[in-house]
Formats: C-alpha cells, structure tokens, sequence
C-alpha cells in the first residue's frame, strides 16, 4: 500500500513535472537549489521566492480566455460574440485546415499549446505494431527489426497527420494554458495570484503524475 505522506512517483517523472513549471513560471532551477526541498510545501514556497511578481486577487484562466478568443477572432474571423468557454474548438478549427490553424494559433500566442494529438486509429495502430514488433524479434530478428521500422514510420506519419484535439472546448483550452504557461497568459505578466499559482502547481502534478487529488498536500514527502 502507498504511503500517503510520501508521493508515489517515479523521481524522473517529477524531474519531467519540474521542467513544467519551469516553463509556466518563465523561471530555472539550480543544479543543487531543490537539495533541501523535501516536501510540496516547500516547493511551492521555492517557486513562489523565484517568481518575481505582486500579488493580486485575479483570475488568470478568464484572461487566458480573453486572449484566446482575441487570438481565434484573429485567425478564424469568427465574431467575437460567437466565442463562448463552451465553443467546441472543432467548430473554431475545421479538420482540414487544422494543423495550420493552430500553427497560426501558436505564432499569435508566443508559444506551442501541444493540443494536436494522433487520430485514435494511427495510435492504436501503432502500439499494437510497436508490441508484437518486441515479440517477434525474440523469434526472428529480421522481422522484428522491420516491424521496429514499420512503427518508427506510423509514429512519424501519425504525428504529421495529427488533428485531434487533446482537449475539446475554448474553457478546457484556457484551463490547458494557464497550467503550463501561467506567465505568458497572464494581462501583465509582473503580476500573478500567488494562491492560484498554488493551485496550478498543485494542478500539474495531479494531471501529469496521474495521482489522487487526496495524494498531495503541504506536508506530502515528494523527494525521499
């Protein structure tokens, strides 16, 4: 059973999570800065000190949101009005042009969204090649070195055809970038909500540590 104090994940998966909120927060750890940090608590007091910002009582989702449907205004010409946190991002971004659509997006932004993902076929397609590829090569080495290949390529063509989206609605969006890019969404990036940023940090690892949200708080041991 998982120690309910201690966080169950894999140091390498942290060090990944870390690089996140590098990111997000516009900020970057010293080699030896986090020897000391032992707990959630401490991490987030760690990141707050880096931050340079004044504290304000605001919400940065509603702004990410505002410059989001600035920026579709701009790609798409959809009306202003028509843009809602409910707007399916299918309606804004039709499938053929999608790709380029969100590139456009992106360039308006500042920096990438990873909203595009394989369509669920190609990826489905290619773990189940890339898994009986691993049991072939201990039966024949030369088919399995091709259906390695054979992966490598969907993999690739997979990506370059990717038009699906990894969240569906303009608010899941705004949600999506105020995790991973705090500081670039916000309307004066000087200023941030520091309990918020909290919440965010909080938020990161739940998401991409796959763990319960009962699986962290102040006092959860994240470095043994």
């Amino acid at each position: 059973m998982a120690n309910p104090d201690h966080l169950d994940a894999d140091i390498e998966d942290i060090n990944d999570v870390l690089k996140k909120i590098e990111i997000a927060y516009g900020i970057r750890f010293g080699e030896t800065e986090l020897q000391d940090v032992r707990t959630f608590g401490q991490l987030c007091n760690c990141i707050l000190d880096k931050v340079s910002i004044e504290d304000v009582q605001d919400c940065t989702t509603q702004q990410a949101f505002y410059k989001l449907r600035d920026a579709f205004v701009e790609i798409t010409g959809t009306n202003r009005e028509d843009i809602k946190v409910n707007t399916d991002l299918s309606e804004l971004f039709l499938s053929q042009d999608r790709k380029k659509q969100v590139k456009e997006l992106e360039a308006v932004l500042g920096f990438k969204t990873h909203i595009l993902t394989m369509q669920p076929l190609i990826k489905q397609l290619t773990v189940s090649v890339g898994l009986l590829s691993g049991i072939v090569v201990f039966f024949n080495w030369q088919y399995g070195l091709s259906g390695a290949g054979l992966t490598i390529a969907l993999g690739l063509w997979g990506f370059a055809t990717a038009n699906t989206f990894t969240v569906r609605t303009v608010g899941e969006l705004s949600e999506k970038l105020v995790m991973e890019h705090y500081i670039n969404v916000r309307r004066n990036p000087l200023t941030g909500n520091k309990d918020e940023i909290i919440r965010q940090i909080e938020k990161l690892f739940l998401e991409y540590l796959m763990i319960d949200r009962t699986g962290i708080h102040p006092d959860t041991i994240i470095v043994s």
